[in-house]
């Protein structure tokens, strides 16, 4: 039978530090976005707002892993269903430095020439590291 992607039962086993037993079962996926963990304590700790986390997930799913996203606000206002004012305040909170993730920000923005009509490029910060570091230190329920 021919799918779309390929349907391969991975199987994983851990031990957490209480010794119960983990169970991992999924099936390997074609298309998806991936969003580090430490970017959901951003938003649950208050740093980043639900409208932010939102945007940032239109920004990686445009822009892949080590990607660059260049739509404009009002593109990215009609994909979220926030205003222009909402989709600029969120970027700029995506923009500040944060500790959890050694002074980087989530995103950085190139900006583009209003002469040229270019807009600006959303480039995407490796935080997987961060995210490694934060949650390497114990298995999560």
């Amino acid at each position: 039978m021919n799918t779309e992607y390929e349907k391969e039962e991975l199987k994983d086993i851990e031990t957490s530090d209480d010794g119960q037993m983990i169970e991992f079962q999924e099936i390997s996926r074609g298309w998806r976005t991936e969003i580090p963990n430490i970017v959901g304590d951003l938003l649950s700790s208050g740093k980043i707002s639900h409208f932010a986390f939102v945007l940032y997930f239109i920004f990686r799913k445009t822009a892949g892993e080590s990607g660059s996203c260049w739509k404009g606000f009002r593109k990215l206002s009609q994909e979220c269903g926030f205003s222009l004012d909402t989709v600029h305040k969120a970027r700029k909170q995506l923009e500040t430095s944060f500790e959890e993730l050694g002074g980087s920000p989530l995103i950085k923005i190139k900006k583009g020439d209003p002469k040229k009509n270019q807009t600006d490029t959303v480039i995407i910060v490796d935080i997987w590291k961060y995210n490694e570091r934060k949650f390497n230190k114990s298995l999560r329920c």
